[in-house]
C-alpha cells in the first residue's frame, strides 16, 4: 500500500505542478498581451508626438521663409524709397536754381521798367 501511495502522491504532485505551470503560462500570456497592447499604445503616442513635432518644425520653416521674404520686400521698398528721395532732392535743387534765376530775371525786368519810367 505504501508503494501505491508513493506513485499516487507523485502523480498528484506532478498534476499540481502541471496546473501551476499552466496558470503561470496563462499569466505570462496575459502579461505578454497586455505588454503588446501597452507597447502599441506607446508606439502610437510616439508617432503622434513625432507628427506634431514635424508639423511645428514645418510651421516654423514657413514662418522663417515668410520672414525672409518680408525682409526682402522691406529692403526693396527701402532702396526704392531712398532712390526716390535722392531724385526728389536733385529735382528740388534744380527747381531752386530755376526759380532763383527766374526771380533774378523778374527783378531785372521790374528794375528796367522802373528805370524806364
Amino acid at each position: 500500500e505504501i508503494q501505491e501511495t508513493k506513485p499516487s502522491r507523485l502523480n498528484k504532485v506532478v498534476q499540481e505542478a502541471k496546473e501551476n505551470m499552466l496558470g503561470v503560462k496563462k499569466s505570462i500570456e496575459f502579461d505578454k498581451t497586455y505588454m503588446n497592447r501597452v507597447n502599441a499604445d506607446l508606439v502610437q503616442m510616439a508617432e503622434e508626438a513625432e507628427s506634431k513635432v514635424k508639423e511645428a518644425y514645418d510651421a516654423a520653416a514657413i514662418i522663417r521663409n515668410e520672414r525672409v521674404s518680408l525682409q526682402d520686400q522691406i529692403d526693396t521698398v527701402e532702396r526704392s524709397s531712398l532712390s526716390q528721395i535722392a531724385e526728389l532732392e536733385d529735382q528740388l535743387v534744380e527747381d531752386d536754381a530755376f526759380y532763383a534765376k527766374l526771380l533774378e530775371s523778374e527783378r531785372a525786368r521790374v528794375s528796367k521798367v522802373i528805370d524806364d519810367a
